[in-house]
């Protein structure tokens, strides 16, 4: 574009900047003259180089990678990456990779698709790139483009839990949710676990927040190998 600054002055950054500010990333959602502002965000570009039709060859992609590894390195705590293109979603998840073994022939590009990773890295979001080929030929419409970021958005703010219950029989359930008072209701109206149901009224009795939903499994399984007296005191502490 003609500022040589990523989505800054071309439409692509317009379609950007609306959808960051729609949810909340960016101060406004005009891009078009300046850099805008972000909040909790950042943008960067996998290839740093503009090759001719946008067409990078895998020489130039490699020779980009230290420096998205430096970049993602210096945002250690990032819990989403939305990577536009195929390109973007193959450079990101072979950096990562580096650090924690993925197994990418998994982890095909496909938009909307959320990706959570192994314990340590962020969740990456595939989406469509907002370019006009993409964007006037309708291969990607403001409602698709919308609901990746609105996906994207809920899975940064999103919080796991593990909660254990004892139903009405005396038995102990022990489960993850992103919402212990929406499971509450679930599980009283009848509509939580299948081992919960038939066991009468159902209570949850120790809740637990977990950084991520793997973190959320893993204390779920814990829990579920401990004696019933050792849940007990659990539930106690």
């Amino acid at each position: 574009n003609r500022t040589g600054i990523p989505f800054c002055g071309d439409d692509s950054g317009d379609w950007l900047w609306e959808a960051l500010h729609r949810e909340g990333f960016a101060e406004t959602n005009r891009g078009r003259d300046a850099v805008v502002p972000l909040r909790v965000a950042a943008v960067t570009n996998a290839v740093k180089c503009v090759p001719p039709a946008n067409k990078p060859l895998a020489s130039e992609i490699t020779n980009c990678r230290a420096h998205l590894e430096a970049e993602l390195a210096a945002f250690a705590s990032v819990r989403v990456i939305v990577a536009l293109g195929r390109i973007a979603h193959d450079a990101v998840l072979r950096t990562l990779a580096l650090r924690e073994t993925i197994d990418l022939r998994r982890r095909s590009f496909s938009h909307g698709r959320v990706h959570r990773l192994p314990e340590g890295l962020p969740m990456v979001v595939d989406s469509f790139h907002p370019s006009p080929l993409n964007t006037r030929t309708g291969r990607l419409s403001k409602a698709q483009w919308r609901r990746v970021w609105a996906k994207a958005a809920a899975l940064v703010s999103e919080r796991w839990f593990v909660y254990i219950a004892r139903c009405g029989d005396g038995s102990l359930y022990t489960g993850i949710t992103t919402d212990p008072d929406r499971r509450r209701a679930e599980h009283a109206s009848g509509k939580g676990a299948a081992y919960t149901r038939g066991r009468g009224r159902i209570r949850i009795v120790h809740v637990e927040e977990a950084p991520s939903k793997g973190a959320a499994l893993s204390r779920e399984f814990a829990i579920k190998q401990l004696s019933r007296p050792r849940k007990l005191d659990l539930i106690q502490t």
